[in-house]
């Protein structure tokens, strides 16, 4: 998502994002209109397809946090009641830092959670990327 003004997914997948109270404002280059901003209850959505159901996955995110209240970052679930969940990436949830959580074998039931948590600092004032990646095995 290049986030140039629309919620569009350029890629051949055109898993374009439904807008929920989500504002655009500048990028970590100072560019207008080129990130989003995610208030309180903001969020962006597409509905469920098979392209996300996956045995491997890697996310990278760009983020600057006006706080460190714990807060999804990106997830796959239903927003609504949760179900469908498969993964989840965080920060301070639970009071961890970063955190990537994921569902085995792609499978979106009740299930267990494989979990990496990394303790470290996450700055309220700069630009920081995060990135996970689970290989089906290991994340």
């Amino acid at each position: 998502y290049e986030f140039c003004n629309n919620f569009e997914d350029f890629s051949v997948n055109k898993l374009h994002l439904n807008n929920n109270n989500v504002l655009f404002s500048k990028n970590r280059f100072n560019v207008s209109n080129s990130s989003a901003y995610f208030n309180e209850g903001s969020f962006l959505e597409f509905g469920d397809t098979s392209i996300f159901q996956i045995n491997n996955i890697s996310i990278s995110l760009w983020i600057k946090p006006e706080n460190l209240d714990p807060m999804v970052l990106l997830g796959k679930s239903n927003y609504d009641d949760a179900t469908g969940e498969q993964f989840q990436m965080s920060i301070n949830w639970p009071n961890m830092g970063f955190n990537f959580n994921i569902k085995k074998d792609g499978i979106c039931e009740s299930g267990i959670w494989e979990r990496a948590f990394v303790s470290t600092d996450i700055d309220t004032k700069n630009w920081q990327m995060l990135t996970a990646d689970f290989d089906g095995k290991y994340i």
